[in-house]
């Protein structure tokens, strides 16, 4: 069996048990990725709604009202920069596995998120996470800059 074109493999035949472990290989990393996000995210929530709690309750103490925002934003800013690199990663892993079944025919049996068809609009919810953290982000940035504001204002 030759390697699909458009893929890193080598140019000698693979066998098709290296083919069959390859595509485990890239469908393993497919979830993988997915765990990942998902991970990241629930991490994020749980650490959110703790410094927005006590952020609440150390309302007379000006460094946390500054520093717990600020991690906040550092935390929103790694999850951005994750979010776009899992995103990538993603989409190229399922390429590779779209051009793997095309190449053995097997494409219509296997869904690799891009449905087509007349009445078929997919949302394409790869980029629901770095939209999310694109906005916690922002909110971060805004709650610091509001909490700068009041410290230096002395309110």
């Amino acid at each position: 069996m030759e390697a699909p074109s458009g893929t890193s493999a080598p140019t000698q035949s693979l066998s098709d048990a290296a083919f069959l472990l390859l595509l485990e290989q890239g469908w393993e990393n497919v979830r993988h990725i997915k765990n990942e996000r998902i991970w990241f995210t629930n991490i994020y929530a749980i650490v959110s709604a703790a410094v927005l709690s006590f952020l609440h309750s150390a309302s007379g103490l000006s460094i946390l009202s500054v520093f717990l925002p600020g991690l906040l934003l550092a935390l929103s800013t790694i999850g951005l920069l994750l979010s776009f690199r899992l995103k990538a990663e993603l989409e190229d892993w399922l390429d590779k596995i779209e051009a793997m079944t095309h190449y053995v025919g097997l494409e219509d049996h296997i869904s690799t998120g891009d449905l087509k068809g007349p009445f078929v609009r997919h949302i394409k919810f790869r980029w629901l996470f770095p939209v999310f953290y694109a906005f916690t982000t922002v909110s971060a940035g805004g709650l610091l800059a509001y909490q700068l504001f009041r410290t230096v204002a002395g309110g």
